[in-house]
């Protein structure tokens, strides 16, 4: 497995640069990203403002967001990483395969279907946890924000290492 934390470290690197590239983007990525410790707690933070309506507001969804990250829980039973490992390795492989993505920051910001996957990587904790119904809230609501609606008993898989 990788080294997830690399891949943050690397995302707090790029926010930098792009910060030093253009300082109007500062206010901007700087709660998006460097005012967080770690993934979990950026990730849940974007989605929650992606989610936010005038019936559930930000600090709802992040609370719902961040018990999905708690505890280190696995993403799955048939793969030992959690969701916020899954979400860093989901991050690095969109850089590595998407000539779009220049930085992991745009990533981050800007793919909508990166945003939908890690919505669903915690729906589907919640469903796994008996929570069905924050599970189906997520789903709609990312079906809504993200126009991507993936089932929360969903498993969506890890990185194959080699296919002999």
């Amino acid at each position: 497995m990788m080294d997830t934390t690399k891949t943050w470290n690397q995302l707090i690197y790029d926010t930098h640069q792009v910060i030093s590239n253009d300082k109007f983007m500062e206010d901007i990525v700087t709660p998006i990203v460097l005012i967080h410790s770690n993934f979990s707690s950026a990730m849940s933070a974007l989605l929650a403002d992606h989610f936010t309506t005038n019936k559930v507001g930000s600090d709802k969804w992040k609370e719902l967001f961040s018990s999905a990250y708690e505890f280190q829980i696995k993403y799955d039973n048939c793969y030992d990483s959690t969701i916020e490992a899954m979400g860093l390795l989901d991050l690095k492989a969109v850089s590595e395969r998407d000539p779009a993505s220049d930085n992991l920051l745009n990533i981050f910001m800007n793919f909508k279907g990166f945003k939908a996957l890690q919505a669903h990587r915690i729906a589907h904790v919640l469903w796994n946890q008996n929570r069905k119904d924050s599970a189906r809230l997520i789903q709609s609501r990312c079906s809504d924000v993200f126009a991507v609606d993936i089932h929360p008993a969903a498993v969506i898989g890890g990185i194959i290492t080699s296919i002999n």
